[in-house]
């Protein structure tokens, strides 16, 4: 089976080496020469076309020549902006990459799966399955649902808090912040880095639910107001907890300041050894499981 990805930049362009990593003869089509190994007319010639163009692009990509019963593979965020290619009429497999282009497909990063339309599709999420990559099935309508809180709703506050900062000056303190202040301010730096236009579209599904989100925050403020109406809620957090690298995570958020004398040089120096022994412990677990699984 011969695969096209079109819109061969960050996304695309890893899914493109993994499934050639795994035998697949894979091209690229791109609106830049420079990322195109093929023509606009030989584009009925592949099989699998996956598609990961910007979602506001979606529809113009829908005008090329794929073969009537091509696979098409959609990688986009907001799945409602995908509709164009459903209208198509091809068999399309839904994934959704919970991680960025400066990840790798392997290594346990997520994808959310949508429905398996045929041989080929299974035939992907094996090699995704095999290549270590994590799969969560959802349908369409799970998808749009949970993704409003599982992704749009932390990009919102992390931009959110970071305006805050920025609008009150309090961003120019940052360094007497908290620990989880500074990861906060450490997660969405990582954010903005990134294409506006993608997480704009992202909030923007949230936003579809704009007055449910805005009475939700107003009933949370106020429970909040009431001491044992606070704690029941700390109570009821603390039930779905997960600290599994928060000694990790608080350890690295000290790392973040420039040393400036010897003193912090080796205070610093203390957290990465303590750093490396939790990580090469943890790797000698996974590593036993590794072994009990052969």
């Amino acid at each position: 089976m011969k695969m096209l990805v079109v819109g061969n930049g960050g996304i695309g362009s890893l899914f493109g080496e993994f499934f050639r990593e795994f035998g697949l003869k894979v091209e690229s089509y791109d609106c830049l020469d420079e990322r195109s190994t093929i023509n606009a007319n030989q584009i009925d010639a592949f099989d699998i076309i996956l598609i990961s163009v910007p979602m506001q692009s979606i529809k113009d990509v829908v005008r090329l020549n794929f073969k009537k019963d091509a696979l098409l593979v959609d990688v986009s965020s907001v799945k409602s902006m995908a509709e164009p290619l459903y209208k198509l009429g091809n068999p399309i497999l839904s994934l959704h990459p919970m991680f960025g282009p400066g990840s790798q497909v392997t290594g346990g990063h997520i994808i959310v799966v949508g429905d398996v339309p045929d041989e080929r599709a299974e035939y992907l999420l094996d090699m995704l399955k095999h290549g270590g990559a994590k799969l969560h099935f959802l349908t369409l309508e799970e998808h749009e649902k949970e993704m409003k809180l599982l992704q749009a709703l932390p990009h919102l506050l992390l931009m959110f808090n970071a305006y805050l900062m920025i609008e009150r000056g309090s961003i120019e303190n940052i360094s007497m912040a908290s620990p989880l202040a500074r990861i906060m301010h450490q997660l969405v730096s990582r954010m903005v880095e990134q294409d506006p236009s993608l997480y704009y579209y992202i909030v923007m599904e949230l936003l579809k639910d704009q007055e449910w989100l805005e009475k939700s925050f107003r009933d949370f403020i106020s429970i909040l107001k009431d001491e044992n109406e606070f704690k029941r809620v700390f109570s009821t957090i603390r039930k779905y907890s997960d600290r599994s690298i928060i000694g990790e995570l608080l350890q690295m958020a000290r790392l973040i300041d420039v040393q400036d004398n010897a003193i912090e040089i080796r205070a610093h120096l203390k957290i990465l050894d303590n750093l490396i022994v939790n990580l090469l412990s943890r790797r000698k677990e996974i590593f036993r499981k590794l072994m009990d699984m052969s």
